[in-house]
């Protein structure tokens, strides 16, 4: 089991690292309506379930940490801005 989580972790960042590289190069060859709006889209099909879970769960988490610093900073929850 250990054997297969092993493989499974190795192929999923080697193309995430595929990926990242290529995403750029790609977006830019290509025309501007079949450019991949993010790198699970580019990749999500070699990227096994729990690793594309987990790229959600931190899309989400980085999404939420985004809204509450803009809360902070323009005062949006009733306090007043820094």
């Amino acid at each position: 089991m250990a054997l297969l989580q092993g493989y499974q972790w190795r192929r999923d960042e080697e193309a995430l690292f595929w990926g990242n590289f290529f995403l750029p190069i790609t977006n830019y060859v290509m025309d501007k309506n079949h450019r991949h709006g993010s790198l699970a889209d580019f990749v999500g099909h070699l990227l096994s379930p729990a690793m594309k879970d987990r790229m959600e769960r931190e899309r989400r988490a980085a999404k939420k940490a985004d809204a509450a610093y803009l809360r902070k900073t323009f005062g949006l929850d009733g306090k007043e801005a820094n």
